[in-house]
Protein backbone atom coordinates (compact mmCIF):
# COMPACT_ATOMS: atom_id res chain seq x y z
CA UNK A 1 0.00 0.00 0.00
CA UNK A 2 1.25 3.46 -0.90
CA UNK A 3 2.07 5.73 2.03
CA UNK A 4 3.60 9.18 2.25
CA UNK A 5 5.33 11.49 4.70
CA UNK A 6 5.49 15.24 4.45
CA UNK A 7 7.45 18.13 5.89
CA UNK A 8 6.47 21.76 5.95
CA UNK A 9 9.14 24.42 6.32
CA UNK A 10 9.98 27.17 3.87
CA UNK A 11 8.37 24.81 1.34
CA UNK A 12 6.28 21.63 1.29
CA UNK A 13 7.96 18.28 0.65
CA UNK A 14 6.25 14.91 0.18
CA UNK A 15 7.97 11.51 0.03
CA UNK A 16 6.17 8.35 -1.03
CA UNK A 17 6.94 4.74 -0.07
CA UNK A 18 6.64 3.72 -3.76
CA UNK A 19 6.13 5.48 -7.05
CA UNK A 20 2.60 6.95 -7.03
CA UNK A 21 0.30 6.04 -9.90
CA UNK A 22 -0.52 8.44 -12.72
CA UNK A 23 -3.67 9.74 -10.99
CA UNK A 24 -1.74 10.78 -7.86
CA UNK A 25 1.11 12.30 -9.92
CA UNK A 26 -1.45 14.32 -11.91
CA UNK A 27 -2.97 15.50 -8.63
CA UNK A 28 0.45 16.61 -7.39
CA UNK A 29 1.26 18.44 -10.63
CA UNK A 30 -2.13 20.16 -10.70
CA UNK A 31 -1.43 21.55 -7.24
CA UNK A 32 1.97 22.98 -8.10
CA UNK A 33 4.24 20.16 -6.93
CA UNK A 34 7.39 19.30 -8.87
CA UNK A 35 9.53 16.18 -8.74
CA UNK A 36 13.04 16.52 -7.33
CA UNK A 37 15.23 13.65 -8.61
CA UNK A 38 18.05 14.64 -6.27
CA UNK A 39 15.85 14.61 -3.17
CA UNK A 40 13.56 11.83 -4.44
CA UNK A 41 10.55 13.85 -3.28
CA UNK A 42 7.77 16.10 -4.54
CA UNK A 43 7.99 19.74 -3.47
CA UNK A 44 6.38 23.15 -3.92
CA UNK A 45 7.25 26.54 -2.50
CA UNK A 46 3.68 27.74 -1.88
CA UNK A 47 2.37 26.93 1.61
CA UNK A 48 -1.23 28.18 1.19
CA UNK A 49 -3.74 25.34 0.98
CA UNK A 50 -1.27 22.69 2.10
CA UNK A 51 -3.48 21.21 4.83
CA UNK A 52 -6.42 20.84 2.43
CA UNK A 53 -4.20 19.27 -0.20
CA UNK A 54 -2.65 16.78 2.24
CA UNK A 55 -6.14 15.76 3.40
CA UNK A 56 -7.25 15.26 -0.21
CA UNK A 57 -4.08 13.29 -0.96
CA UNK A 58 -4.64 11.07 2.06
CA UNK A 59 -8.22 10.38 0.96
CA UNK A 60 -7.10 9.63 -2.59
CA UNK A 61 -4.44 7.17 -1.44
CA UNK A 62 -5.81 5.57 1.70
CA UNK A 63 -8.91 3.64 2.58
CA UNK A 64 -12.03 5.41 3.73
CA UNK A 65 -11.53 6.42 7.35
CA UNK A 66 -14.26 7.75 9.65
CA UNK A 67 -14.31 11.49 10.31
CA UNK A 68 -15.84 11.13 13.77
CA UNK A 69 -18.95 9.91 15.57
CA UNK A 70 -22.33 10.20 13.88
CA UNK A 71 -24.28 13.27 15.03
CA UNK A 72 -27.52 11.26 15.23
CA UNK A 73 -26.80 7.79 16.65
CA UNK A 74 -23.24 8.40 17.95
CA UNK A 75 -21.85 5.44 15.96
CA UNK A 76 -18.04 5.80 15.64
CA UNK A 77 -18.02 5.45 11.83
CA UNK A 78 -19.35 8.86 10.78
CA UNK A 79 -18.34 10.67 7.60
CA UNK A 80 -18.60 14.33 6.57
CA UNK A 81 -21.52 15.04 4.26
CA UNK A 82 -21.36 18.03 1.89
CA UNK A 83 -24.25 20.12 3.25
CA UNK A 84 -22.73 23.57 3.55
CA UNK A 85 -20.69 25.42 6.16
CA UNK A 86 -21.74 23.34 9.18
CA UNK A 87 -20.83 20.04 7.52
CA UNK A 88 -22.53 17.28 9.49
CA UNK A 89 -21.04 13.89 10.30
CA UNK A 90 -23.43 10.98 9.72
CA UNK A 91 -22.94 7.23 9.60
CA UNK A 92 -24.06 5.50 6.43
CA UNK A 93 -27.23 4.11 8.09
CA UNK A 94 -28.40 7.54 9.32
CA UNK A 95 -27.55 9.10 5.97
CA UNK A 96 -29.65 6.46 4.21
CA UNK A 97 -32.53 7.03 6.62
CA UNK A 98 -32.42 10.79 5.96
CA UNK A 99 -32.47 10.28 2.21
CA UNK A 100 -35.34 7.77 2.24
CA UNK A 101 -38.86 9.11 1.78
CA UNK A 102 -40.83 9.50 4.99
CA UNK A 103 -43.23 6.70 5.82
CA UNK A 104 -46.92 7.17 6.49
CA UNK A 105 -46.32 5.91 10.02
CA UNK A 106 -44.56 9.17 10.87
CA UNK A 107 -47.67 11.09 9.86
CA UNK A 108 -49.86 8.79 11.95
CA UNK A 109 -47.58 9.25 14.97
CA UNK A 110 -47.87 13.03 14.57
CA UNK A 111 -51.64 12.83 14.32
CA UNK A 112 -51.78 10.58 17.40
CA UNK A 113 -49.71 13.05 19.41
CA UNK A 114 -51.90 15.97 18.28
CA UNK A 115 -55.07 14.10 19.13
CA UNK A 116 -53.72 13.17 22.58
CA UNK A 117 -52.60 16.77 23.22
CA UNK A 118 -56.01 18.15 22.29
CA UNK A 119 -57.84 15.51 24.32
CA UNK A 120 -59.87 14.27 21.35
Amino acid sequence: MLTFTHSIGPDVRIRFSDKPDARIRAMLKANGFRWSPAGKEWWRSRLAGTADFLTALERAIGPRRPDGPCWVCKAPAGYFRPYGAATPVYCDACQEAMNSPPSDRLDQDYEDRCRDACGL
